[in-house]
């Protein structure tokens, strides 16, 4: 079955996200006192600056590549990369960032993979499909 494509593009489906995001962040922003001028940016570091830079360019990186996966790619793989971004975010913490896993988030990340296995290859487990 081909996938079913919609009217909608997907530079509007980023700008309207993006949009609220701003529009959100800065209405509770104001609300709790935060400053938006200039000069609360140059008030920071260059390395903080530089941080908050980076952090916001791969954020943003993310968010197109899990909205091109879901608008170019089958939907069952779409879900399956989307799932998995949790996993994988606890282990790259865990490698770069010097983070510590509990026991339960190791069995959590197991039972996670084997789930999002099973969505994407239904024959993982199983061999007759009448079992789904």
């Amino acid at each position: 079955m081909a996938q079913e494509k919609t009217k909608v593009d997907l530079v509007y489906i980023l700008l309207i996200r993006s949009l609220f995001i701003i529009l959100g962040g800065y209405r509770y922003g104001k609300r709790d006192g935060v400053d938006f001028t200039p000069a609360l940016w140059n008030s920071f570091s260059t390395k903080i600056q530089s941080s908050l830079f980076w952090r916001s360019f791969y954020g943003y990186g993310s968010i197109v590549s899990a909205m091109l996966s879901i608008n170019f790619a089958p939907e069952s793989i779409a879900v399956s990369i989307m799932t998995t971004v949790v996993f994988v975010s606890v282990v790259v913490g865990y490698v770069f960032g010097g983070e510590t896993i509990s026991t339960y988030e190791i069995l959590s990340i197991s039972g996670g993979f084997i789930g999002v296995i099973m969505m994407v290859n239904e024959q993982f487990l199983f061999k007759d499909p009448a079992y789904f």
